[in-house]
């Protein structure tokens, strides 16, 4: 029931993107309603509701970014990606959204309006033991940054204990 669906599916375009791990997706777009739902989506390429490969899409005046990766599932929703407050007004805003094997950037108007989510081990072990409720994830500034942070503690802290208990054990302690 789209406004914009083809005939048959896009197997030439998932083929090459899953050949080639990378694709940019860029779209001008506006909204009349900052109350859409669902997400409400702009661009997809998807098989059904439920299975996706991804969606760029509004929720109120949030873009909503799912891509199905084996760290997001199949609906890409674990995490989902949201970069807020895009839609706050009715102009129109150029998205551009880039995805490799590391990382997923989007790009809000200009090259200076970036948000990045990094699909790296870190991301991965994060999202294996989410907070209560957490299925989705603000991008900001600070979100790379706190993903690094957690991810070392959980390898570096463990590991200097190791070593200090080693240290203890060898000088009889």
């Amino acid at each position: 029931n789209g406004w914009l669906t083809t005939a048959a599916p896009a197997t030439v375009l998932t083929e090459r993107i899953n050949k080639t791990t990378q694709f940019s997706l860029a779209a001008t777009t506006t909204t009349k309603l900052t109350s859409q739902v669902g997400p409400a989506r702009i661009v997809s390429l998807s098989d059904d509701p439920q299975r996706r490969n991804f969606t760029m899409g509004q929720e109120g005046t949030d873009l909503i970014f799912r891509l199905r990766t084996p760290l997001q599932g199949e609906n890409g929703r674990r995490p989902e990606l949201i970069v807020p407050g895009i839609f706050t007004d009715t102009e129109p805003h150029r998205i551009v959204a880039t995805v490799d094997e590391t990382a997923v950037h989007v790009y809000i108007d200009d090259a200076r309006r970036v948000y990045t989510f990094d699909l790296t081990p870190f991301a991965a072990l994060f999202w294996q033991v989410p907070p209560v409720g957490a299925d989705q994830i603000r991008l900001n500034a600070a979100s790379g940054i706190v993903f690094k942070l957690v991810y070392a503690g959980l390898i570096v802290c463990p590991l200097c204990w190791l070593l200090v208990s080693a240290g203890d054990i060898k000088h009889g302690v």
